[in-house]
């Protein structure tokens, strides 16, 4: 975190807020319906070189979320 904050200062920003992960994919490709939880279950699956992460949301909530040692580099 600390690497990150560093960096945005050094960009002459001021950070407000740092979020993990899944609440940040959370709000930027669920909360799409003005406010409103979207309805069901969605998984959210991020296949990286060396990680993949998966976040599964019910009605709008993490219900569950894992990253796994299997991905692209191993593919």
């Amino acid at each position: 975190v600390n690497r990150q904050v560093e960096t945005i200062q050094a960009a002459g920003l001021k950070p407000v807020a740092i979020d993990i992960e899944p609440l940040a994919q959370s709000r930027a490709l669920l909360d799409l319906s003005n406010g409103a939880a979207p309805a069901g279950t969605v998984a959210v699956i991020d296949i990286g070189a060396t990680t993949t992460d998966i976040s599964i949301y019910r009605e709008g909530r993490i219900a569950f979320t894992r990253s796994i040692q299997l991905a692209g580099n191993n593919l």
